[in-house]
């Protein structure tokens, strides 16, 4: 252990030999000698926490910087406790450490790793959302265009053989137009879920129309509510909302068995805060912990993107809450 006890002066009774590695004096005989001496790079602030101790205190911190007088930084968890002569008066302190630097240089280096991946993921869901758009729109206005011009050939086809007495083929070709009814349809829809134009007029518009589109196609009824006016929302943010809405809708309708829907739209504390919940049967730990659950992780990492938070809750036979709560402010 990295220990050293100090006199009411603050000089050395002792030291172990950890400490004496630990801070780089295996060569140096500090008996004695006054602790600020030994580290004059000492600040008035661990001054002031060695006179609490040595009042009576207990201190103590998980990670502390300690500037070297070389210029370098050593990172420090550390604990100080006042000793006591016989008769209850203050001998001095004993100061427990241990020099957590590796530690703390591995730590910031993940952190820096990981601020770096949520940038590029940041970066890549723009691409992927700027894609979508693009591709909404060729499917609309190219494939759109070219299916309504094989609608109208048919139509003429069918009417000009009707008139001709080819009855049997004019019964045909007006089967073959309802499968071109039918393809536009699905082309519209394929577009639409690509990128709701709707989600343009903002985000308040955005959801109630999702939620009538659920309901009107898989016949689940949700219960909306939106307690705030409309508000104009930066592109991210509102992106982040409507696909963690389209997610979780999702999710249910795979997976919950759920006869009811509610959705709430609310602002509390300078947050947005969507939640989804659902009546079905409830989502387990080991569903909401499982790494290969691609959907309910991009979920958490579009809330991370944009500095938020994204909070699943089961409870067995019940049904399943997705929270998601994002900075805003008016």
């Amino acid at each position: 252990a990295s220990i050293a006890m100090f006199d009411a002066n603050m000089k050395y009774i002792a030291a172990s030999r950890r400490y004496m590695d630990d801070y780089r004096l295996s060569r140096r005989d500090i008996v004695g000698k006054s602790h600020y001496d030994v580290f004059p790079e000492i600040s008035d602030r661990w001054k002031e926490i060695h006179r609490r101790c040595l009042e009576g205190a207990i201190e103590k911190a998980e990670a502390d910087p300690f500037p070297r007088q070389d210029g370098s930084i050593d990172w420090v968890r550390w604990e100080i406790h006042p000793w006591y002569e016989q008769g209850g008066k203050i001998g001095g302190i004993f100061l427990f450490s241990e020099v957590i630097t590796e530690r703390i240089l591995a730590e910031n280096k993940i952190k820096q790793f990981n601020q770096q991946l949520r940038a590029l993921t940041s970066h890549v869901e723009s691409i992927r959302e700027e894609e979508r758009s693009n591709l909404a729109r060729e499917i609309h206005d190219v494939l759109g265009q070219m299916l309504t011009a094989i609608k109208i050939d048919v139509n003429l086809l069918s009417t000009a053989l009707a008139g001709k007495g080819y009855e049997a083929a004019h019964l045909e070709f007006e089967d073959l137009q309802k499968i071109v009814d039918k393809t536009i349809q699905i082309v519209r829809n394929i577009a639409t879920e690509l990128r709701p134009p709707v989600l343009s007029l903002g985000i308040v518009p955005a959801i109630e129309w999702q939620t009538r589109e659920f309901e009107k196609r898989f016949h689940i009824p949700c219960d909306l509510q939106i307690d705030i006016p409309e508000i104009a929302l930066e592109e991210k943010l509102s992106n982040t909302i409507f696909r963690t809405l389209q997610e979780a809708l999702t999710n249910v309708l795979r997976h919950a068995k759920a006869t009811r829907i509610k959705i709430q739209l609310t602002k509390a504390h300078a947050h947005l805060v969507l939640r989804i919940i659902d009546n079905g049967r409830g989502i387990e730990n080991a569903e909401i912990e499982n790494v290969k659950s691609l959907g309910l992780l991009g979920m958490k990492e579009r809330a991370l993107m944009i500095g938020g938070k994204l909070t699943i809750e089961g409870t067995h036979g019940s049904g399943t809450s997705v929270t998601l709560e994002v900075p805003f402010q008016n």
